[in-house]
């Protein structure tokens, strides 16, 4: 890596909710503790898995443990772990990264480049999805409809708006100033779907952020999703439960907080009809149709070099390292 490289680098924050989740948590650290990027841990917890601060074998690495509160549920102690993460990035760059997924650093190269050359806002790349299970990995690549046009790197937000960019903004790479203000306005109330955070967020991008799809490999996730058999997590898919008669009111609620965090963004000289444009968001989030079956596509030279790099990371676990 070349210094210019490093510098880079280091301009970003890393920040990585958690809960219950050591043997996950570990393998990350493993893996970003070599970096010269900035990393938040913020652990909900019932407990420590790691002392509180900086991590004692990772200079960069800080641990932050959030127990639940009385009279606090899951999704009010993550709603406050996020507003802490707004306050406490101070670097140009800033991503979220789940405990078991991760950035490829190819990929943060490019992405942060465009973002320092003020080409746009947020960054999404190429990204596969892996589960491990009985001692292999699956992968499938996924997202790769994702894209932005000349529209969404607009400085018009009224032509940015009407761009046919694709990709969900909730983990991508942003200009720090940009993303503590989605954070704030994603966590302005709580639903009984956590997925309504990350679309608050999402849908406010299109208004605050010019946007860039590059074509590297940036996004490694993990997969526990439905498609998947003997998946441990069974969540709500968002937009059945925002048309779900019986949460009308929370998603009228849901369209305030959007209308709400527009009028932040948009300019009152423009006379535009906020309203109306936090409604479109409903219809723009149709019933799913049923989903179809997973086709995974392991052939392609990049997704055989993610699995060697995927089963190193896995084999970190095994490492005896004191943290």
């Amino acid at each position: 890596m070349t210094p210019e490289e490093v510098e880079l680098l280091s301009e970003l924050t890393i920040v990585i909710p958690t809960y219950n989740r050591p043997l996950e948590l570990e393998r990350a650290i493993e893996y970003w503790r070599d970096l010269p990027v900035t990393v938040h841990i913020l652990d909900g917890s019932d407990k420590p898995w790691f002392p509180v601060g900086v991590l004692p074998v990772a200079s960069k690495v800080f641990y932050h443990h959030f127990p639940q509160l009385v009279d606090e549920d899951w999704k009010d102690n993550y709603i406050r772990r996020m507003k802490f993460a707004s306050e406490l990035c101070n670097s140009r760059f800033v991503a979220l990264c789940s405990d078991d997924d991760f950035f490829t650093v190819e990929g943060l190269k490019v992405a942060l480049k465009s973002l320092r050359d003020d080409i746009c806002d947020v960054v999404l790349g190429k990204s596969a999805q892996y589960l491990f299970r009985d001692g292999k990995f699956e992968w499938k690549r996924v997202h790769f409809t994702w894209r932005s046009d000349d529209a969404a790197s607009s400085e018009d937000f009224s032509v940015r708006y009407r761009s046919i960019r694709r990709g969900s903004t909730y983990y991508g790479i942003f200009k720090s100033q940009y993303w503590k203000e989605l954070r704030l306005s994603s966590v302005e109330e709580k639903f009984s779907n956590i997925g309504a955070i990350e679309n608050i967020a999402d849908y406010l991008s299109k208004v605050l952020c010019r946007l860039l799809v590059i074509q590297e490999y940036l996004w490694v996730t993990n997969y526990p999703d439905k498609t998947y058999k003997n998946s441990p997590i069974k969540l709500e898919k968002f937009s059945s439960w925002l048309h779900d008669e019986k949460n009308k009111h929370e998603a009228e609620r849901f369209t305030d907080v959007l209308e709400n965090g527009l009028n932040k963004f948009i300019n009152p000289s423009a006379n535009l009809d906020v309203k109306k444009i936090a409604r479109d968001f409903l219809i723009g989030k149709g019933k799913p149709p049923k989903l179809k079956p997973v086709i995974r596509v392991p052939k392609i030279k990049t997704i055989v070099n993610l699995t060697k790099l995927l089963n190193e990371w896995v084999n970190l676990s095994s490492v005896k390292r004191s943290v």
